[in-house]
């Protein structure tokens, strides 16, 4: 089964732009959000196809303005160029991220339809400094989340209650099998659990379809 992602993060190498893609990469998984990033996904095959079906994939294309991250898209042959017009033309949500608001303006001879989907969309600010963190739960809150299909949070927490549900299960019979252990501290272990994926669902304006979910794990 192809794996699906939230989020496509699209950047140039030079100009900073490849580290501030991996940072970037990080803190959107600590949101729980499935990022692609090249760096981090493509394996040892033709990565053209791979690139294509994680767009396909992924409902949000974020696009980081970098320094010189757009030179190079003047010529038809450069990647970064078929990564944003595939993207456009699959109508995926683009998301211009500019770093420290450095970006100004667009090279000469960009295609038209880049210049409109990276200027006339909200540009997100991204500080790098001590305010990176905050900027991004903004950026997350704002520019990614109302656009992943709560489906997938569904899916996520089902499959996770599944798995914490086995392993307690589990848990409670071998100690009853081996040792005839009191069982209290591990049903109390097991409603904790419960508890913080009930927490994190609300953190994530969770549908109340999930809610009944939980209250029935119980």
């Amino acid at each position: 089964m192809k794996k699906r992602y939230d989020v496509f993060i699209s950047y140039r190498r030079s100009g900073g732009g490849r580290e501030i893609a991996r940072i970037l990469d990080a803190e959107i998984d600590k949101s729980r959000y499935n990022s692609f990033l090249d760096f981090n996904e493509l394996k040892d095959s033709a990565f053209g196809p791979q690139i294509m079906e994680a767009i396909d994939s992924a409902p949000v294309f974020l696009f980081i303005l970098s320094q010189g991250a757009l030179d190079r898209c003047v010529n038809e042959d450069d990647w970064v160029r078929k990564e944003i017009m595939y993207a456009l033309s699959k109508g995926k949500h683009i998301v211009p991220v500019n770093p420290d608001g450095l970006f100004k303006e667009f090279p000469e001879g960009v295609p038209q339809e880049i210049v409109s989907a990276l200027g006339d969309n909200q540009q997100s600010d991204l500080m790098l400094g001590q305010l990176f963190k905050d900027s991004v739960k903004k950026l997350i809150k704002e520019r990614i989340r109302p656009y992943v299909p709560r489906v997938r949070w569904v899916r996520r927490i089902v499959a996770a209650l599944c798995i914490i549900a086995a392993v307690c299960i589990g848990s409670l019979v071998m100690d009853y099998v081996n040792s005839g252990k009191a069982v209290q501290d591990d049903y109390n272990q097991y409603v904790e659990y419960i508890d913080q994926a009930r927490g994190m669902m609300a953190d994530h304006d969770s549908s109340s379809v999930v809610v009944e979910l939980l209250n029935k794990a119980e």
